[in-house]
């Protein structure tokens, strides 16, 4: 039996953009079995919708089986907000950590921030830790640590113990 995703009327894409499916499409005997793999991959292209609320993890798949029926699979999740994938511009809009404030609107009244607060907790860090750093933006960090100082420029809470200054130096790259 031969089997694949099928976009939905009025639509020219199987999925939404930050989905993957491995098989799209593909052939089963009787008394096989696949695993199809479902891969969310939030990029530069679709965290910005998702860190503003125009978008959601949501979406309703279709699966064709030839000479048979169709069947709705629905993927769903929840996103949490991060100041990675967001602009600069949007960063200043927010006066606390992007995960526990709502974006302040843009029209006049409502004053911004000069520079974002996570970039400014970055460069600061670097200034009193780095100045005399071989190699600073040469050389690869930590990837737990990256994952970390992340989570704490998206949550506002405290960098924590860093052993490798180039995890820092990485991240204000990243």
């Amino acid at each position: 039996m031969r089997f694949k995703f099928i976009s939905k009327p009025n639509e020219t894409n199987i999925c939404r953009p930050w989905l993957q499916i491995h098989p799209p499409f593909g052939m089963l005997v009787p008394g096989q079995s696949i695993e199809i793999a479902f891969i969310i991959n939030i990029d530069r292209a679709t965290a910005p919708e998702l860190n503003s609320g125009q978008d959601k993890l949501e979406d309703i798949l279709v699966l064709h089986l030839e000479n048979g029926k169709d069947y709705f699979i629905l993927i769903n999740g929840n996103y949490m907000k991060s100041s990675f994938g967001c602009s600069l511009n949007q960063l200043v809009r927010y006066p606390h950590s992007i995960r526990d404030s709502p974006a302040l609107p843009e029209t006049e009244k409502f004053v911004k921030l000069k520079i974002p607060k996570e970039l400014w907790r970055i460069v600061d860090y670097l200034y009193k830790n780095a100045l005399d750093e071989e190699d600073l933006f040469l050389e690869s960090g930590d990837q737990e640590e990256i994952d970390a100082i992340r989570e704490a420029l998206d949550t506002g809470s405290e960098f924590g113990k860093i052993e490798n200054i180039h995890s820092m130096a990485e991240t204000l790259v990243t």
